[in-house]
């Protein structure tokens, strides 16, 4: 349409211009020499001379020419005059207003098209949207407009109404996904294989008593494979499966959503037995508030409570999936049995679910036999999820294509591990020798704190190469375990000790510590006002959801809060200080072993340290269980 009205416009103005070129052209005016008119006036075939100063023009019947006048003649007039030719005189004056006018003309001919094109644009927007809120036709709307149902004035098709559902049918076998697929969260897929399975036989369900749950919500962290799931639905379920994201159904105009749910209901009821899946509910499910600049999203809100438990919804098989990451900022009246009744959790895979997901990957891939330790890996991967899996597994592939390796091996997965984590290796960054040497007493200081602290704990690697995202870093084999007050205060001393080895070094720091500052004092603030685990008791004074004040607290607290987050770091900052200086020797140690090597694994570690380290209480620690 856009470019059809471009085009009719162009062409109207040249077409106007051309016309009003010519009228103001006028007869067009033959330029001649003087001898030509001397002749024409002897001849007496010249009439209507018009005598100027610079130039001289006449008619020839029906021409009109133009000739030169030479400075101070006046022979012409002379001939003129005998001749009895009429004549008059002309006072010439210079043509400045008419480029001035001309050009004015232009600018005023320009800036009229665009805004009558863009007044056009907004009538017509608005009355498209009275069209579709009212039922009321418009003028681009009409099926006699142009050559389709829905044409717009220059005949085309009229672009998609904004009140209509944009969700779009997701036909079975467009899906390659399926339960077998995924792995890592059996009780999610659980859940929704007893969905899948109602809706393709639910006559065993009816004969219990057991109805179609009207909605289930996905939650958990990004990555951890709830797209991948609704995926998996859409391929195994054999019933029409519809997908829309949820930030489609925003609009600026109040109302549009609303219908645009209304829209998506009842292509759902007319396919039903039908699923729909709603991605990132949470940009039109948050909590409704008292506050008007939010009220289409409320008013969206309510139609989509008002469709999936409501008079409209009855005897209609419709289910509604929703995926989102953050579960707590959706409204209550959304998450009530009736609307979404099951509530399924997708987290991160814990040390089995990793196996399993790993196991799923490589199985595609060319591997070395009996050379990959997919357990090992699943150690090294705490905290991963699935797509950070599956990203691992394809960076190792593209490791392997650039050593021209013919199959993937352990070290190809374990270096996609460290990219995935760390980022790429900085080989062009050039580090001094006091910069390696303030790296090495960093890394070294968590890497003890880390041995004396977790008996589980099991160095993976040491390293002072620089990369994206660190200019070095200690990785831990290391077991998930459930959270307790000494493991957190465990984990703040640990996460000080980088700070505290810059210090023994020179009696200084650098800026280096500044991710282990934020994430000891994260732990420090959680400790205190969301999980009871200081002396101001067993209160939850977290007042802050998603940035907004959720209660008050009083000047005072604030200030207990503050000193209790204070006196926690601090206290650990000393114990790891007393740990690191009981441990100095071996501190200096494993900082020259690894500025020589710049990489050290956790065996050279250990056999380093055994029977060197001494904890808290001053007896030596043993790596090897039968020593102690």
């Amino acid at each position: 349409m856009k470019k059809k009205l471009i085009v009719l416009t162009i062409f109207g103005l040249i077409t106007s211009g051309f016309f009003v070129f010519q009228k103001y052209r006028g007869t067009p005016i033959f330029e001649t020499s003087y001898s030509h008119f001397v002749e024409s006036v002897r001849s007496k075939k010249a009439d209507n001379v018009v005598f100027s100063e610079r130039f001289i023009d006449y008619m020839v019947g029906s021409k009109k020419y133009k000739t030169p006048r030479p400075k101070g003649e006046t022979d012409s007039l002379k001939e003129v005059k005998s001749n009895d030719v009429y004549y008059t005189f002309k006072t010439e004056s210079k043509p400045i207003l008419t480029p001035v006018v001309i050009l004015l003309f232009g600018i005023f001919l320009t800036v009229s098209t665009f805004i009558m094109w863009r007044l056009y644009c907004f009538v017509n927007r608005i009355l498209s949207n009275m069209k579709h809120m009212q039922g009321g036709p418009h003028f681009g709307g009409g099926s006699s407009m142009g050559s389709g149902s829905g044409g717009d004035p220059f005949g085309g098709q009229r672009p998609p109404a904004p009140a209509e559902s944009t969700s779009k049918f997701f036909e079975p076998e467009q899906s390659d996904v399926r339960f077998a697929d995924i792995a890592g969260n059996e009780e999610a897929k659980e859940e929704l294989e007893q969905i899948v399975d109602f809706l393709r036989d639910n006559k065993k369900y009816k004969k219990m008593g057991a109805t179609l749950p009207k909605g289930a919500i996905l939650y958990g962290p990004s990555g951890t494979g709830k797209t991948m799931f609704a995926k998996a639905i859409a391929g195994e379920s054999g019933v029409p499966f519809m997908y829309v994201s949820g930030s489609e159904f925003v609009e600026m105009y109040v109302g549009v959503g609303a219908a645009r749910v209304r829209d998506m209901f009842a292509k759902a009821r007319e396919a039903s037995p039908c699923v729909v899946f709603i991605d990132e509910i949470d940009a039109v499910g948050k909590k409704r508030s008292n506050s008007d600049k939010n009220s289409e999203r409320d008013q969206t809100l309510n139609q989509i409570l008002v469709e999936m438990d409501g008079f409209n919804s009855l005897g209609s098989d419709v289910i509604v999936i929703g995926a989102t990451n953050r579960l707590e900022t959706l409204d209550d009246a959304l998450l009530r049995p009736g609307r979404f009744d099951k509530h399924v959790s997708v987290d991160l895979p814990d040390k089995e679910g990793r196996l399993k997901i790993l196991n799923l990957c490589l199985k595609k891939l060319p591997l070395l036999e009996d050379g990959v330790n997919v357990e090992r890996l699943a150690k090294k991967t705490v905290g991963f999820s699935g797509a950070d899996l599956t990203n691992v597994v394809n960076e190792s592939a593209l490791l392997a294509v650039k050593d021209e390796l013919k199959k993937i091996d352990q070290d190809c997965l374990e270096r996609a591990i460290e990219k995935v984590a760390y980022g790429s290796e900085k080989k062009s960054r050039k580090q001094d020798e006091k910069e390696l040497e303030n790296t090495a007493w960093h890394e070294s200081g968590h890497a003890l704190l880390g041995l004396i602290l977790d008996n589980n704990a099991k160095i993976d690697k040491i390293t002072i190469i620089p990369r994206t995202k660190s200019l070095g870093h200690v990785s831990f084999l290391s077991e998930e375990k459930h959270s307790t007050k000494s493991q957190l205060l465990n984990s703040i001393c640990i996460a000080l000790g980088g700070r505290v080895g810059e210090e023994m070094l020179a009696g200084d720091y650098t800026p280096g510590a500044s991710s282990d500052i934020r994430s000891a004092t994260r732990t420090a603030r959680n400790m205190v006002t969301k999980w009871g685990m200081s002396s101001l008791g067993m209160l939850h004074l977290n007042n802050m959801d998603e940035g907004w004040k959720t209660h008050e607290l009083s000047d005072d607290m604030l200030q207990n809060i503050d000193k209790e987050i204070r006196g926690i770091v601090d206290t650990q900052y000393d114990r790891a200080k007393k740990l690191l200086d009981m441990n100095k020797d071996s501190l200096k140690n494993l900082s020259e072993m690894l500025l020589d090597k710049e990489t050290l694994t956790g065996e050279e570690v250990e056999k380093l340290l055994d029977g060197v380290l001494v904890n808290i209480d001053g007896y030596n620690i043993f790596f090897n269980k039968e020593q102690e």
